[in-house]
């Protein structure tokens, strides 16, 4: 008897279905003339391409950080000033981390780049000390970009023997003992255009002058602090002042004077003070007078032309106060 089939699902052979038939992914037929496992000379050409773009901070930078005229590019904002002559005008071609030391009269033109102090430097963004220049050497200018991360003031005008204009400059982010965007002494300032914001300090939030002759028009000073003391928006102390078609808003003091704090403290040179043709809002004395401007003492005359003080705040004289003096 022949022997039982004990394995009821085997199948003869013949009856499995055939393998699928797998095919290679079409594509250029190979070269005969090549030996095994060489790829054809056009293998790369035809391979995909594939780019990695690093993030701008990471990427090489090339070109001369500035560019004197008349001299060439330079690796360093540093090495420009440095080679630079009186007068010479100074581009900026990215932005500059690092402290700005000028002792000469220059043009610096930012070309819409920024200075930016590095944190812990425990300095200015920008010091401007200028001594012993010839009588016909040219004003300073700084202008056209952005000044912030300072840690004693974004720039700090030491003394200057020179006329300093500081024109369409954004002056933010900066911190300081007197004069957190812009700290002045012994000079003549004009500052055109500017945009002077959220900066604090101790006493002058936004611009701090002693001694000085300050011109400022056409710009904006808001949203700065004097944490410990007087001017949210402005401290002049013995200094003579233009302010014309400006706007002063939403600056605080934790004393005096919210927008505009003036006073002299030699007390014996005659002061005058300017306001015209601008809006000073928004501005808090908060334990002290003039929320908006205060003119502290006997010495100053101060001429109001013009504009709208309105909204501001303080614990008497909200709008102007005057201690002794004129309006």
């Amino acid at each position: 008897m022949p022997a039982e089939n004990t394995n009821n699902d085997a199948a003869p052979e013949d009856a499995l279905p055939a393998a699928p038939s797998i095919s290679k992914a079409e594509g250029p037929a190979a070269d005969p003339e090549l030996p095994a496992g060489e790829a054809p000379a056009d293998a790369a050409a035809n391979a995909p391409q594939i780019s990695l773009l690093l993030p701008a901070e990471a990427r090489e930078v090339s070109g001369p950080e500035a560019t004197v005229t008349g001299k060439g590019g330079y690796s360093s904002l540093e090495e420009a000033i440095a080679a630079a002559n009186e007068g010479a005008e100074i581009v900026l071609n990215r932005d500059h981390e690092g402290i700005v030391d000028i002792v000469k009269s220059i043009i610096l033109n930012l070309s819409g780049n920024k200075i930016i102090a590095p944190a812990g430097s425990g300095k200015a963004a920008i010091t401007v000390d200028i001594k012993d220049s010839s009588k016909d050497a040219p004003g300073l200018i700084i202008k056209n970009g952005t000044v912030t991360g300072g840690e004693d003031s974004g720039i700090k005008i030491k003394h200057s023997d020179v006329d300093v204009a500081l024109d369409d400059l954004e002056i933010t982010g900066n911190t300081g003992t007197s004069g957190g965007g812009v700290s002045a002494k012994n000079s003549t300032v004009t500052i055109t255009g500017g945009n002077i914001h959220d900066n604090t300090a101790n006493a002058g939030g936004g611009i701090y002058a002693e001694s000085c002759k300050l011109t400022v028009s056409d710009s904006t000073i808001q949203a700065n602090e004097a944490a410990k003391g007087a001017g949210g928006g402005l401290y002049l102390n013995a200094s003579d002042a233009r302010i014309t078609g400006s706007t002063i808003d939403d600056n605080q003091a934790f004393g005096s004077g919210g927008g505009v704090y003036s006073y002299d403290s030699s007390g014996t040179a005659e002061r005058t003070i300017e306001l015209i043709d601008n809006t000073i809002t928004n501005n808090t004395a908060a334990n002290g007078a003039g929320g908006g401007v205060l003119i502290a003492n006997s010495n100053q005359t101060a001429f109001i032309t013009g504009g709208t003080i309105d909204s501001n705040n303080a614990t008497y004289g909200g709008g102007i106060g005057v201690n002794s003096g004129s309006q």
